[in-house]
């Protein structure tokens, strides 16, 4: 039994308590998290711009979380829960670096390419050989949608078997 100090939320506020906030209070004493996986590169190509700078940030968060129970483990003397959860966070930001890293060396040959066409007066081969080039990742993707989609048709048709509540 916790003591009113000891809950999750405040008794006046109902909001939730800066400890719960900062550790992870939802495991219990002795319990190790389940945690997932660092994501693999592969993953990340397949990913926007968009997508791959919220997962950055997310990341940070995650990272910034791991890093203060790290230090109040420390502060106590013991180990922190699960510590292979801040390698994989750290593994999955260095991947997501690489990627970033990756798209802009092809941005740049690409943009030399077509500088140098432009000025030699070749610049619609040059497009041609980039559309060739990114072929087997356009279909790669088109592939995914397909899976995605087969998925949100079987969620939807599964929502259409479950009556509505009125």
């Amino acid at each position: 039994t916790h003591s009113g100090a000891m809950a999750s939320t405040t008794a006046r506020t109902g909001t939730p308590r800066l400890a719960d906030m900062l550790f992870d209070t939802a495991t219990r004493a002795g319990n190790y998290p389940h945690t997932g996986r660092a994501w693999t590169a592969s993953e990340l190509r397949l990913k926007s711009f968009d997508d791959l700078h919220k997962l950055w940030f997310v990341l940070i968060k995650e990272k910034n979380m791991l890093k203060t129970e790290q230090l109040a483990a420390k502060m106590q003397g013991a180990r922190m829960k699960a510590p292979l959860r801040l390698w994989k966070v750290r593994k999955s930001m260095s991947r997501i670096k690489a990627v970033l890293g990756e798209r802009q060396i092809i941005y740049k040959n690409l943009r030399q390419e077509q500088l140098a066409a432009v000025t030699t007066g070749a610049h619609t081969s040059v497009r041609q050989k980039q559309l060739h080039a990114i072929q087997p990742q356009r279909t790669r993707n088109d592939s995914l949608k397909h899976v995605k989609l087969t998925s949100q048709l079987q969620s939807t048709a599964d929502a259409k078997e479950t009556p509505e509540l009125k």
